[in-house]
């Protein structure tokens, strides 16, 4: 079939014939409306014409979605359109077109900032918008019925249609944050299918949300059964739910990942593998809910807490009588104001397994008396098999790590947030009661912060008293971690080319009249990274110190086996080329690796 040319087409001039038929028509009409006789019959007849050229008009949109459907984008593959609108549904979800919302990145679920409350978010439609790109595309967004089905909440008013829309079979993500709930949400919100549900993702983000959410948040997770859940997330600004109470447990068996911020709901999650809570209200997270976690969840994998409050009843962990098992759990973390005694005292209840990172930190109480910092004897003797081969020192941090580092640094292990001054860290290091946990340490790593805090006579002890040490590792502050205080200023002022930050530790590495013994006599290797440059270590500072260490007569081996550089920071090529040069004779072997 010949397809007709413009111009030759008998339909196409016919239509031009009837628009000029049509032209006239009405110039007759209305010139004929100024005589007054005429003029009801013709109003009559004028609006039966309008009503047949309505007709018409509705032929002509056919005409135009007949005409779209042939453009390239009406005719992308099932498999291109699918990615696009997956693409838009992720990077913009639609946003609740009402209310004062908080400022903070949406597309992450969690708690606002209240300081930014003067910032308002734009209502939008989000991906809803790609219903209007065309009729296909329209038809096509309405009948995918697992994107309705992963935006339930997102507006909070369509949710009886979103519900429509994802059928009666799909898997439900319910996402509720940054709009004010009212009555008419509530029954929406509540009468939710539990056993369709897959994921929930509510997040409290204002005094109007905390007031009209929480009761909706609470009828819907108390002592209810979610058979399909497996992602929870709550969250809210910390004490916005101080009056929370304790409730029924939800029960979810295949529940898999719990995050809670600012508020708390107990659970029975036999398959869960991630949990982690945030300040909690006060009372209802303790150290027998803990626990009892730990005993109810086999599989658990991460497990953290942070909180500022109290954790009561920690006397009630000694009722137990058998270690909880912990086989899948490879990171642990308990930020909390508990004394050093305490931690050991869970630490007694829980059996862990050997490739598990640790992480304690007693908030607001630092480990001061020697019975409190039993808690690092008890980590080093207990926590795995065998002792450890690596300790850092990064200000008031101790890391201990089991298997060797490798050139970033030490991964895994235990760490420890002692709380204290490093001269106090140091003196209660040197003077640990059994020397026996520290006897296979043979890398040394000491941050910036800790040697520029420390005196040289605070170094020389635990050198002293770790006399197999082979490695020394000088590390700097993580790039996200330097911030201003007294630390900072006063490298301001002393900072220079020539001096060190590291000079105290150098310092005790060279014997001297009143300590004729060799600080680490068996010392072969100096890493200096990462994250350090020249304003806390410059080579010549470095050059210095092993030159006096090596020029003293007690030194049977004056070189170096290997002096590494790793990510040291330097300004321009002929720098390191000094650099180099400055130590060159002090060790067999110079590596410089980026």
């Amino acid at each position: 079939m010949d397809i007709p040319q413009q111009g030759e087409s008998g339909e196409l001039h016919y239509i031009a014939q009837v628009e000029e038929h049509l032209e006239r028509h009405l110039l007759e009409r209305t010139t004929l409306l100024n005589i007054r006789e005429h003029r009801p019959r013709l109003a009559v007849q004028l609006i039966q014409d309008a009503d047949a050229l309505a007709r018409l008009s509705a032929l002509a949109s056919r005409f135009r979605t007949a005409a779209n459907s042939a453009q390239p984008i009406s005719l992308l593959p099932p498999e291109l359109f699918d990615l696009i609108v997956s693409y838009v549904a992720e990077s913009e979800p639609p946003f609740p077109p009402m209310g004062k919302v908080f400022d903070h990145d949406w597309d992450e679920p969690g708690p606002m900032d209240p300081t930014d409350a003067g910032r308002a978010r734009p209502a939008t439609l989000g991906w809803l918008h790609l219903t209007h790109v065309c009729k296909i595309w329209r038809d096509r967004i309405i009948n995918h019925s697992a994107l309705w089905a992963q935006s339930i909440g997102l507006l909070p008013d369509a949710i009886p249609e979103f519900l429509r829309r994802a059928g009666s079979v799909r898997a439900l993500d319910l996402t509720v944050r940054g709009t004010p709930l009212n009555k008419w949400h509530t029954p929406s919100l509540t009468s939710l299918v539990p056993n369709r549900l897959r994921s929930i993702a509510w997040t409290l983000s204002s005094g109007t949300d905390r007031a009209r959410g929480f009761e909706p948040m609470q009828k819907m997770l108390t002592g209810r059964d979610f058979p399909a859940l497996e992602t929870l997330h709550l969250s809210c600004l910390p004490d916005y739910i101080s009056s929370q109470r304790p409730s029924e447990p939800l029960h979810a068996t295949a529940l898999k990942r719990i995050d809670m911020t600012g508020l708390f709901f107990a659970f029975t999650a036999p398959n869960l593998v991630h949990f982690r809570v945030e300040d909690p209200p006060e009372l209802l997270f303790t150290v027998p809910t803990m626990l009892d976690i730990f005993a109810s969840c086999p599989l658990l994998e991460t497990f953290g807490i942070h909180t500022s409050y109290d954790m009561r009843d920690v006397d009630l962990i000694s009722q137990r009588r058998e270690p909880i098992v912990l086989r899948n759990l490879e990171t642990l973390a308990i930020h909390a104001p508990l004394s050093g005694q305490k931690f050991v005292e869970i630490l007694y209840n829980i059996h862990l397994p050997p490739h598990v990172s640790l992480n304690l930190h007693p908030v607001s109480e630092p480990i001061h008396t020697p019975e409190d910092f039993a808690l690092v004897t008890s980590v080093i003797s207990s926590y795995r098999v065998g002792r450890p081969v690596g300790l850092q020192i990064e200000d008031d941090v101790l890391t201990f790590a089991w298997d060797e580092p490798d050139v970033t640094g030490f991964t895994g292990g235990a760490t420890i947030i002692t709380g204290l001054h490093a001269d106090v860290l140091l003196e209660r290091l040197s003077t640990i009661e059994n020397k026996e946990h520290l006897r296979d340490v043979m890398l040394l790593g000491i941050s910036n912060r800790s040697a520029y805090q420390a005196r040289a006579i605070a170094w020389l002890p635990l050198f002293n008293s770790l006399p197999q040490i082979t490695k020394l590792n000088l590390i700097g502050p993580p790039p996200d971690s330097v911030g201003g205080g007294p630390y900072m200023w006063a490298r301001a002022e002393n900072a220079s080319l020539d001096a060190s930050e590291f000079s105290g530790v150098f310092d005790a590495l060279t014997p001297d009249q009143d300590n004729p013994d060799v600080p680490l006599p068996n010392l072969d290797t100096l890493s200096v990274g990462p994250h350090v440059d020249r304003t806390m270590l410059s080579s010549s500072a470095i050059a210095s110190g092993l030159s006096r260490r090596a020029a003293h007569a007690s030194i049977s081996r004056p070189k170096l086996e290997r002096i590494s550089f790793f990510g040291y920071h330097y300004d321009a090529e002929d720098v390191r080329t000094q650099c180099m040069e400055s130590l060159t004779g002090l060790a067999d072997n110079l590596d410089w690796l980026e």
